[in-house]
């Protein structure tokens, strides 16, 4: 049922997106139908422009990942003819990148795992495919990089980078995508369950639409799919604590990956529990801001830097005669600090021109 709802209704995400000024998204992971979006997006200027990866490439079975979904969203890298016959799936359905959830291997694992890592790599360029990966520890996102990853969907969030990693991203030319507080907000609506805390919905426009606004406070239910309360609540109370320590070292490395020149984007890894499309993207700007990047790169790592990522810098990303006319029209300066973008008043898709509260989605 979730997943034919989802299906039926994208325009939601869309207005959303433009809405909160978003007029470019990249989907890096979700299911089959979603390789359909970009072509149907491109079309229609009440959307942004889209591009997706597709179902998730994993060595982790179905049964670790703990999922119930009508339509499974993961495909397998155990031998290499699951790479083979995997990359051949998402280019038939259309996809523009492979999408490897890397979870960490066991140590006994992590050859075998890093070598199939890189045949994924092979398979996705043989087929004109960025690869792309989830590796959240630092010895992962080393292999990822080594297999020829375009692009490190969220921050190292283990311990420190090194010089090998720096090296390993400059010599690559790949692009970090942080995702600095998908993290926290996946702790706090744990917390909401849990805990009963509830924690206010960062939307300034408006641009959440009023279902999923209510079903983030719809918790009770959900209560009585825990089996062991007191676990839960010393689980929580322990992950809220950790976040802090989390979102310190993340913010470190986003730093050092930005001394070294590489580049970064704005990502907010939306659709996770709290983490809005759209919305999210203020808290995410204000964040990489907190952890010392300055608001004039920050713009650059939202627009520019952004596109390139999609593979579509030529269309869009910067003002220049010949390219699409996206554009936001701010009363303050974003340039001055991030928490401008919060001042929109006019989002411009192909030309044509809305006042953003005019997109708004609840009263």
């Amino acid at each position: 049922m979730t997943a034919r709802a989802l299906r039926a209704n994208p325009a939601r995400w869309y207005r959303s997106y433009l809405c909160s000024g978003v007029t470019a998204v990249y989907d890096v992971g979700g299911h089959p139908w979603t390789t359909a979006l970009p072509a149907q997006a491109e079309r229609d200027s009440m959307a942004p422009h889209v591009r997706a990866a597709g179902p998730l490439v994993t060595h982790a079975p179905q049964s670790a990942l703990r999922v119930d979904d009508e339509i499974y969203t993961f495909l397998p890298m155990a031998t290499s003819t699951d790479v083979r016959t995997s990359v051949a799936k998402l280019e038939a359905m259309g996809a523009s990148a492979v999408k490897v959830w890397y979870l960490t291997p066991s140590a006994a694992k992590q050859s075998e795992l890093d070598a199939r890592l890189s045949e994924v790599g092979a398979a996705a360029r043989a087929a004109g495919m960025d690869l792309i990966v989830h590796a959240t520890e630092l010895r992962g996102a080393k292999a990822a990089l080594r297999a020829g990853a375009a692009m490190l969907v969220h921050s190292v969030e283990d311990e420190p980078l090194d010089d090998e990693f720096l090296s390993l991203m400059t010599n690559t030319r790949a692009v970090y995508a942080p995702t600095l507080v998908v993290g926290r907000n996946g702790v706090r609506a744990f917390a909401s369950i849990i805990l009963g805390t509830r924690y206010p919905i960062d939307d300034p426009g408006r641009c959440v639409d009023s279902n999923t606004v209510a079903k983030t406070a719809r918790v009770a239910p959900l209560r009585t799919l825990i089996p062991d309360f007191t676990r839960a609540t010393e689980r929580v109370l322990r992950r809220l604590d950790e976040t802090e320590v989390r979102s310190a070292l993340m913010a470190e490395n986003l730093r050092r990956v930005h001394a070294t020149g590489a580049t970064n984007v704005v990502a907010t890894d939306a659709g996770n529990p709290l983490t809005f499309h759209g919305a999210s993207i203020f808290s995410e700007l204000e964040a990489m801001q907190a952890a010392g990047i300055s608001a004039a790169d920050i713009v650059v790592m939202a627009t520019r830097n952004g596109a390139q990522a999609i593979g579509r810098l030529k269309d869009f990303g910067t003002l220049e005669a010949g390219k699409l006319a996206d554009l936001l029209v701010l009363a303050e300066d974003p340039r001055a600090d991030v928490r401008a973008f919060r001042s929109l008043t006019h989002v411009m898709r192909g030309g044509r021109l809305y006042q953003q509260a005019a997109l708004a989605q609840r009263e």
